[in-house]
Formats: C-alpha cells, structure tokens, sequence
C-alpha cells in the first residue's frame, strides 16, 4: 500500500516516543488521491506502523502513541 512507486512517505519527522523510548516518526503519503498520514515506532523489541485516513500528522502521532501504550508492555 505504501510503495515507492506511489511517491513514498513525504515530510517524514520525529515525534514523542513517550514512555516507552525508541523512536517514533511521521509523515504523509500518498494513496489513490488522497493523502495518509502514516506514523510507525521501533524499539530494542518490537515495532509498529499505522495509515491513518482523514487525520492531521499531530492527531495520527497521538493516536498511534496511545495504541502502542495500550498493546506493548515491559516486565
């Protein structure tokens, strides 16, 4: 879904990884017409990436922050 072909993921920026360290980032890319924003997080253990339609880069980084804090947890 996300190719190089369709122009990759534009304006890509860290954002706050929170609690849990690593690094996180977002940006923006394009599918069909219409933009995505797309933010994705890797760690010494796991990573994860999510396109969110119809959201803002700030709300997408928001919403994927909250998800990994409610999936991913440290003994």
């Amino acid at each position: 879904m996300v190719t190089d072909d369709a122009g990759g993921v534009r304006d890509v920026h860290d954002v706050d990884a929170g609690p849990l360290g690593g690094t996180m980032r977002c940006g923006t890319t394009k599918v069909d017409d219409s933009d995505l924003s797309v933010c994705g997080w890797a760690d010494n253990g796991s990573l994860g990436v999510a396109l969110f339609s119809g959201r803002n880069v700030a709300d997408s980084a928001k919403s994927l922050l909250e998800l990994r804090s409610a999936v991913e947890h440290r003994s």
